[in-house]
């Protein structure tokens, strides 16, 4: 627990007392410490520590890719991890993330791929974590960039979407367009503004034990 910041301790505990649970439910027992935009960070984070944290063997944090809902791993019963999402502007973004994780992970200058990408310099710290997170499996989309068609005996099931969570602003300033997220029948949006510095993963876990 020592690469933890105190503000991950408080959303286990939270998970702990109501997970599996929406997006939404989590951040309201956390919105007088963290915005929406650190909640949303700080989950990916944890359901991606095992690929953020040398040593870490196993995520945290889940999701669930029917519900949406957020727990603890044997909480969940179908991983989004690794999961394609049947929203294809969504899994086109999890395809994206997960080339802006690895071209990062090969020493690429940050802000040249965010240059690349069309991003800011924040932005690729949201995309390097959720990809993390989510390790989208890009073997599956071919090289036009669609989602391969399913078997017909796939075991994917199909997401759904909640209304009562349908648009969620993160802050009065949105600098990137948003993104419909199928998973969770929300909306990824960014907040900050384009000169703000994201948070680097020595600031997110201890510099000891990151690769």
């Amino acid at each position: 627990m020592d690469v933890l910041l105190s503000h991950d301790v408080l959303l286990l505990q939270v998970l702990d007392e109501i997970g599996p649970a929406s997006f939404h439910d989590v951040f309201i027992r956390m919105k007088v410490l963290l915005s929406k935009t650190a909640v949303r960070e700080r989950l990916w984070v944890l359901m991606g520590l095992d690929q953020l944290v040398t040593g870490r063997e196993e995520q945290l944090v889940d999701q669930d890719a029917t519900t949406g809902r957020w727990g603890f791993p044997d909480d969940i019963a179908t991983s989004a991890r690794g999961h394609v999402p049947d929203d294809r502007a969504l899994a086109l973004q999890r395809a994206e993330d997960e080339l802006v994780r690895r071209a990062l992970a090969r020493g690429c200058d940050r802000d040249l791929v965010g240059s690349v990408f069309g991003v800011t310099r924040r932005n690729t710290f949201h995309k390097q974590y959720r990809a993390a997170a989510y390790a989208f499996p890009l073997g599956e989309f071919n090289r036009g960039g669609r989602p391969v068609e399913p078997d017909d005996d796939s075991d994917d099931v199909d997401e759904t979407t909640d209304p009562s969570a349908a648009q969620e602003p993160v802050s009065d300033t949105n600098e990137e367009p948003e993104v419909p997220d199928g998973d969770l029948g929300r909306v990824e949006t960014w907040g900050g503004t384009a000169d703000e510095p994201g948070t680097p993963v020595s600031e997110l876990l201890h510099d000891d034990e990151l690769t």
